[in-house]
């Protein structure tokens, strides 16, 4: 949490300051255009920041379990259900004695 905070206060000088260079450089009938460029761009930067930690924590996390679990003498379903997701490996642990 400390985190995101700490990351919002940072960034929002920096967005609001790109925002205003953006939509004053722009002519005035066009301004609206350019400030939705400008929120466009925000929106598919982060879109496409959350998708590359996503696949990042998912490639950690499939290493992490095969390397952790490769002799692990569990039902082949179960091991496979671990293997491909989170959920799965989540249902295997609290279903096991």
């Amino acid at each position: 949490m400390s985190g995101s905070v700490l990351l919002s206060v940072g960034l929002a000088p920096t967005t609001t300051l790109a925002t205003d260079i953006m939509v004053s450089m722009a002519p005035p009938e066009r301004a609206g255009a350019a400030s939705s460029v400008s929120e466009t761009s925000s929106e598919l930067g982060g879109a496409l920041g959350i998708a590359a930690l996503g696949i990042i924590g998912t490639a950690v996390y499939r290493s992490h379990v095969c390397r952790r679990h490769s002799g692990w003498n569990a039902p082949s379903i179960a091991a496979r259900a671990a293997l491909s997701t989170l959920g799965g490996a989540s249902a295997g642990r609290l279903a096991a004695p």
